[in-house]
């Protein structure tokens, strides 16, 4: 650029003039600014942003150089140059040069891509203003190749459309609005950024179809921007047109179309049902080991969110198995020079969870100390994420029953999500594991107050259909049971069950929980018939091929029918179910099949053999126990069901036992 000095500035003029008259440096310009563009595209994809954008910078130099070059080569050395004579100057640019509309659209692209760079650097409202700038170039130069510029002396370039496609010219100012939508979206404006997308998917479907690649990439923002504001629906729609886009240009599915089956993925998390969710990003995953191999941070990242999948769905021994593999990825990439990167400690809490709801309380507690240690240096305690591991920790405490130390954590993270985050999911989840607190603390009032407060956060926050609600209302049901409050309960439980149902399927394990509480509410509200018909709802989800393996969550609600099935007077059937209620118990402490009152009768001397063999406060001799008291309970009601169907002899025989 010239210097300050006069004898500069002529110097630097007369370089204007040598370029002006030498059709070899002008091609020359442009070349070194078309390379400088595509040496910043480069620097750009690297993320060396800085870097890029002096690239940038220079590339417009070099186009602006070539181009004033030869107004001034138009309008001559005169020192007053009015709107006509520019006008002229520049009809005569393009009557003589065919590169002005190169120079046009080159402008476009370095305007366009300087404020992407811009945008990634942070500097929204410098990127802002570069593609405000870059747009009106490129509508500037579509209108002028159409012929269609309407004030007078404005050039037109219908004469050079050989040289610039209209094609290019429309997918440029596309790609611009594509951008504008991504900035604003940064910037927290989602309708400005659904407008700007909006804009370029409509450009781009009344130009190239419904079928465009451009139309997919910008779909999958949409679907981004629409996840972010949880319109889940929509972000589905989006992600599913631009995934089917995606499959046709590709054949056979890429990254590209793993990485929609992930977002599908993730939508499907947050909205239900978890099955969907899982068969997606199983095939994001499938995908991903194909291309990208076993030990690569995509794969990893494919493996934690269907290690939570599974965890939200009870399938425990699946979901440890996925984490430790995502975790043994990531330790193997990025735990060699961060052992306690955050990724790590991400996948060390989902762990924790996992061990904490299979009942492995001490396994949950180590993966939390270390959690809770490293978030707390690296994040700072007042943080919503050290909050997350301190609720986590209170609900362990609440099933070891350590009922002071869960006061205590819960009201830590109530305390930080309350302050950080307001009225939101997370406040109702903690308030939600205080209540449960009360309730088994004994102060069931106090448990419905703080249940009721977390239901009216949470459908504030996320609405009525999301999966925590179904939570709370279990809770609520179990609350207003203990209370006697029926009615109350029952409703709670009925909506429990309609939302885990939209979440679950019909067939979930989770569901028959909800209908065995149903059932005792029921039964004790007198309804015995209709108690009679929730049991056996819960019992035939129970059976099934995917939940039957345990056998330990059957027999509750075995012996419960068998209550109302003896009240209903239904003795035959009564004694057909209390029997196998019978037979599961036995089995589940002797290791093996048994086969009626005579099998057990058989196998008492070697039960009773190894309890005098324990000690009294060895955990297996609390479990045998508390087994052959719930023996011994079904056996009374077996002798009950036997004396009202005459059969003395039988009844005598099991009250014996």
């Amino acid at each position: 650029a010239p210097g300050s000095s006069g004898e500069t500035s002529n110097i630097f003029h007369e370089y204007f003039q040598r370029i002006a008259y030498s059709m070899d440096m002008n091609i020359l310009l442009l070349a070194m600014s078309s390379i400088l563009l595509r040496a910043g595209n480069s620097h750009f994809h690297r993320s060396h942003w800085e870097v890029a954008c002096q690239d940038y910078v220079s590339a417009e130099f070099y186009r602006s150089l070539r181009f004033s070059a030869f107004l001034l080569r138009e309008t001559g050395r005169q020192k007053s140059r009015d709107d006509g004579d520019r006008k002229v100057a520049l009809n005569n640019f393009i009557n003589h040069d065919a590169w002005y509309e190169v120079s046009a659209v080159l402008e476009g692209l370095i305007s366009n891509n300087m404020a992407s760079a811009k945008s990634n650097r942070h500097m929204y409202e410098e990127a802002r203003a570069e593609y405000t700038e870059a747009l009106r170039i490129k509508q500037s130069a579509l209108q002028a190749l159409h012929g269609d510029n309407s004030e007078e002396g404005q050039p037109t370039l219908s004469s050079l459309s050989t040289h610039v496609k209209d094609d290019d010219l429309v997918s440029d100012i596309a790609t611009t609005l594509h951008n504008i939508g991504l900035l604003r979206s940064k910037c927290g404006e989602p309708k400005k950024a659904e407008k700007a997308f909006t804009q370029s998917l409509s450009l781009r479907v009344k130009k190239f179809g419904l079928d465009d690649p451009g139309v997919s990439t910008t779909l999958r923002a949409l679907g981004d921007l629409y996840f972010n504001e949880k319109r889940y629906d929509d972000s589905f729609r989006s992600y599913k047109e631009s995934l089917r886009i995606c499959k046709l240009h590709c054949g056979i599915p890429d990254l590209n179309a793993a990485e929609l089956y992930y977002n599908i993925g993730l939508v499907f998390y947050s909205k239900g049902p978890y099955s969907k969710s899982k068969v997606s990003t199983m095939e994001c995953l499938r995908i991903r080991r194909e291309h990208c191999g076993n030990n690569n941070l995509n794969t990893a990242s494919a493996l934690y969110l269907l290690g939570l999948i599974s965890s939200a769905m009870g399938e425990y021994d699946d979901a440890i198995n996925q984490f430790e593999e995502a975790l043994a990825i990531r330790r193997n990439i990025i735990g060699i020079k961060s052992p306690n990167h955050l990724l790590l400690i991400n996948v060390h809490v989902a762990l924790g969870n996992v061990h904490q709801l299979n009942g492995d309380f001490d396994s949950a507690m180590d993966s939390y100390s270390l959690c809770l240690k490293e978030r707390s240096e690296r994040l700072g305690k007042h943080h919503p994420s050290v909050s997350e591991v301190l609720q986590l920790i209170g609900v362990a405490y609440i099933t070891a029953a350590e009922y002071s130390k869960a006061m205590e954590t819960l009201e830590e993270a109530l305390r930080i999500r309350q302050s950080l985050l307001g009225p939101s999911m997370e406040v109702a989840e903690t308030l939600d594991s205080l209540g449960l607190l009360y309730f088994k603390s004994g102060d069931t009032e106090k448990a419905v107050e703080l249940s009721e407060d977390s239901l009216s956060v949470l459908k504030s926050a996320v609405g009525f259909d999301h999966v925590l609600v179904s939570k709370v209302l279990k809770n609520i049901g179990d609350y207003y049971q203990d209370a006697e409050v029926y009615d109350d309960a029952i409703e709670a439980y009925s909506e429990s069950i309609r939302v885990k149902t939209l979440w679950y399927g019909r067939d979930h394990t989770l569901l028959s929980e909800v209908l065995n509480e149903m059932g005792i509410t029921r039964f004790k509200k007198g309804d015995y018939m209709i108690a009679r018909q929730s049991f056996s709802q819960a019992l035939r989800i129970m059976r099934a091929d995917k939940n039957a393996s345990n056998k330990s969550l059957i027999f509750p609600t075995l012996t419960h029918l068998g209550h109302a099935l003896y009240k209903n007077r239904d003795f035959k059937l009564a004694a057909e179910t209390y029997l196998e209620s019978f037979n599961i118990q036995v089995s589940i402490i002797t290791g093996e099949e048994n086969l009626g009152i005579q099998g057990f009768s058989e196998k008492l001397t070697s039960i009773a053999k190894r309890a005098i063999a324990m000690e009294e406060d060895d955990n297996d001799f609390a479990f045998l126990s508390e087994s052959l008291g719930g023996i011994a309970s079904i056996l009374r009601y077996l002798g009950l069901v036997y004396h009202e169907q005459g059969d003395i002899e039988t009844a005598l025989t099991v009250n014996k036992l």
